[in-house]
């Protein structure tokens, strides 16, 4: 038998009776089920949402080193950095390349570690990034537990977004921003695991 789903789709399975899935990777999505209910908040794509992925990060670190190369924004250690990653001396240099989509959403996501490397490190602009993302998967998940009427449930953490060594303060950024009750919601964060295999030991292989 070959069964064709998403990982969000995936992820879902794994949930029993209730529960919420917050994924971060090149996209976002937030899904909810409680009972037979399910729910959906996000999920629509780079041009109309993925808020907090990790192509939004890659992509408002671009435009926070154009805005500097250009002599509006502030200066921020991401310009070299991306510069570096690149292979570029100038970032203005790929503006063609990035509106003309040959910089795929992947390789632009691929920028999140640096913009989380730089924030730890205490680049300003790259922190406001990083905030920036967790407030928005904040607000995401607030959505979701006011749709749902989930209170007290797991959240289970799926993306690469969520796998690098700086994400604990982001992750309970995100929790405090969507609830002022946090100690009712059990953080499960699944990012090292293969969802594939968790899903095939537990409903293929038995």
């Amino acid at each position: 038998n070959i069964l064709v789903m998403s990982d969000a789709e995936l992820a879902l399975r794994l949930i029993e009776n209730e529960g919420i899935i917050l994924i971060s990777g090149t996209g976002s999505v937030c899904l909810g089920k409680k009972g037979q209910h399910l729910f959906r908040v996000g999920g629509l794509g780079r041009i109309l949402g993925d808020e907090g992925s990790g192509y939004q990060i890659g992509l408002q670190a671009i435009k926070a080193v154009l805005a500097e190369e250009y002599g509006w924004g502030s200066f921020t250690s991401l310009t070299l950095a991306l510069k570096e990653f690149f292979h570029v001396s100038e970032l203005k240099s790929l503006i063609s390349s990035i509106n003309l989509g040959k910089i795929s959403p992947s390789e632009i996501a691929s920028l999140a570690p640096l913009v989380f490397q730089k924030a730890s490190e205490g680049d300003e602009i790259a922190l406001q990034i990083v905030n920036r993302a967790a407030d928005d998967l904040g607000a995401i998940l607030a959505m979701m537990l006011k749709m749902s009427h989930l209170s007290n449930c797991e959240i289970h953490l799926w993306g690469g977004i969520f796998k690098n060594h700086h994400s604990d303060d982001f992750i309970r950024r995100i929790v405090d921003q969507a609830t002022n009750t946090p100690e009712k919601l059990k953080i499960v964060n699944h990012a090292r695991d293969n969802i594939a295999l968790i899903f095939a030991s537990k409903f293929l292989l038995n």
